[in-house]
């Protein structure tokens, strides 16, 4: 088997992780597996994969030449140059292996629809996912953006459309003998000819033993009030931190304590609206999965009420802990909620959401 997995790094969350979960997994389902990924990511693959004991596994690392690297300074221009990476890699295998010369490939990462792939050319059967990139929220929901949050919406809603145009990306629908969605929201912008052969499944699993589980005994919620709110992760405008604030804004400052763990590009415009509006919150910071344990054991409600995320790893690590947890009607972190859990299911009003919200915290 051959899959390329653009991120592909251990302990890394998010996109990095996915790779490095599909490897594992594949690595258990076929006698060879070949991977190919960036060159960047391998000082932490050599130095986590000794440790796995798995012999079946050869991975491949290829870059874009260094000149071109200037793009992703600062993040601006990764998906041009992941878009890129996916049309020269298959260049880079043609010099190596004939067409046909694997049972099976797949592209694992990044999940999105709007990357294009080559690699089926070597092999028999080509398994496109797990993508995503079609979750969506109503347009009035903009209204709680910073004006450059406002423009990157607009031009991802834009781009959501103009990618399914692409002739390299119909391409890569067209050769797949499946599709892996990890949403619905995905599945249903995709053409009629590839939503045929498309299933839903997420995008990553978790691993209990990445946390210290050990310290459930030694961690106690403390039932009296304040409620304490956790959210984890990129501290980014779409991911719904700033509706939590908004739903905070007129609650007592004793009735409540929200811990805020992780950082990201709008850190600063979460910080700007706590101190205007004197809310209880606390910026703690990146912390390792082991340290988040201590977090996810001794807090009330997790609450990630995203627009637009397609998976939602953290709330899978927040449920693991016994944690339950408040997420939006958008996107894919609703599938994972149980009856201990709240969907916050108002799509029309960003107002109306944001007292929904208010109301299920308190609840």
């Amino acid at each position: 088997m051959l899959i390329s997995a653009y991120a592909c790094e251990p302990n890394k969350g998010s996109e990095p992780e996915v790779g490095w979960r599909w490897m594992i997994r594949f690595s258990k389902e076929c006698d060879e597996l070949t991977v190919v990924t960036r060159k960047n990511n391998r000082k932490n693959i050599e130095e986590e994969f000794c440790k796995l004991n798995i012999d079946n596994v050869v991975f491949k690392y290829f870059d874009l030449p260094q000149w071109v690297s200037f793009w992703k300074k600062g993040g601006r221009g990764v998906n041009l140059y992941a878009y890129l990476w996916e049309i020269s890699l298959f260049f880079y295998l043609l010099k190596r292996y004939n067409k046909n010369h694997f049972d099976n490939a797949q592209r694992v990462t990044f999940v999105a629809y709007k990357f294009p792939s080559f690699i089926w050319y070597f092999a028999n059967k080509f398994t496109l996912g797990p993508i995503a990139g079609g979750e969506r929220f109503p347009f009035s929901f903009l209204k709680v953006f910073s004006f450059k949050g406002k423009i990157k919406e607009i031009v991802r809603m834009l781009l959501q459309r103009i990618s399914l145009l692409d002739p390299f990306i119909l391409l890569t629908f067209y050769k797949a003998s499946k599709i892996i969605a990890v949403t619905d929201d995905t599945k249903s912008i995709l053409p009629r000819f590839a939503r045929k052969k498309t299933i839903i499944e997420p995008a990553i699993s978790i691993d209990v033993n990445d946390f210290d589980l050990n310290k459930k005994e030694s961690c106690n919620r403390v039932k009296e009030s304040p409620i304490r709110l956790l959210y984890v992760g990129n501290l980014l405008e779409w991911k719904g931190i700033g509706l939590v604030l908004l739903a905070l804004k007129d609650v007592e400052r004793n009735k409540y304590d929200f811990s805020i763990v992780g950082s990201g590009p709008d850190e600063k415009i979460f910080k700007d609206y706590v101190v205007e509006n004197n809310l209880k919150v606390n910026f703690l910071g990146q912390k390792t999965r082991k340290e988040l344990s201590e977090f996810y054991l001794t807090h009330d409600l997790f609450v990630f009420p995203s627009l637009h995320d397609s998976g939602g790893m953290v709330v899978l690590e927040a449920k693991a802990h016994g944690l339950p947890v408040v997420v939006s009607c958008f996107g894919g972190p609703k599938m994972f909620v149980t009856d201990t859990d709240e969907i916050i299911s108002e799509r029309d009003s960003v107002d109306k959401f944001i007292k929904e919200l208010k109301a299920a915290i308190i609840r």
